[in-house]
């Protein structure tokens, strides 16, 4: 799950700089997977491990991203 997240995001940023693109903002976060705090570690993570939507409420961890976002256009 991770190589194809990885590739994509060098294949943008390629793209950008050949484009000279002045500006990329780029946001992710872990919180799309991985989220849930019994998971097991030896078990490999892939689309069957999306966050627990319940567990990410509590924490608050969509929180983070809109907070960047408010800054980066102060």
């Amino acid at each position: 799950m991770l190589e194809p997240a990885i590739k994509g995001t060098l294949n943008l940023l390629r793209a950008c700089t050949e484009a000279k693109v002045k500006r990329v903002v780029h946001i992710s976060s872990v919180a799309a997977f991985g989220m849930i705090p019994n998971w097991p570690k030896d078990r490999f993570k892939d689309e069957t491990c999306w966050s627990d939507k319940e567990y990410c409420r509590a924490t608050e961890v969509e929180a983070c991203p809109w907070e960047c976002l408010a800054r980066l256009w102060e």
